[in-house]
């Protein structure tokens, strides 16, 4: 009976296992989508009250960059860092938020997340200058 036990307790605990690692691994897609011409340093700043959520659409984790640059949103930076491992993409679009150009992955390469001791500093930066740029 001990070993009926053991058995099925490690096969339960075995498939919460693959269950979480899986919803973590989940093929979503962080997606930036920028004004058309925008170039330079894009930040997101995070759990900013009365902003909209970031949302995720057909596995794409939406984040649209407005003409400014700066992008606030209510969302906490845990939905991009909870990913984990993830590929990243960026679109020019148009004033109706079309897509019309895919941005060359290797002109956004250099990324952080910046944060003091509050939750409410918490943002993340990206230079959209190629790998030479760094934002500050």
């Amino acid at each position: 009976m001990k070993t009926l036990v053991v058995i099925l307790s490690v096969i339960l605990v075995g498939n919460l296992v693959a269950g979480w690692f899986y919803t973590k691994t989940k093929d979503v897609e962080v997606t930036y989508l920028l004004p058309e011409g925008l170039e330079g340093c894009v930040s997101v700043h995070f759990f900013r009250e009365g902003k909209p959520e970031l949302e995720i659409v057909d596995d794409e984790l939406l984040i649209p960059v407005p003409e400014s640059g700066t992008l606030f949103t209510s969302s906490p930076s845990s939905v991009i860092t909870n990913l984990g491992w993830h590929m990243e993409k960026a679109f020019y679009v148009n004033k109706k938020g079309e897509r019309t150009q895919e941005i060359d992955p290797e002109k956004f390469a250099n990324g952080a997340m910046i944060s003091s001791d509050s939750p409410f500093s918490e943002k993340f930066i990206l230079s959209f200058d190629g790998p030479s740029d760094l934002c500050q």
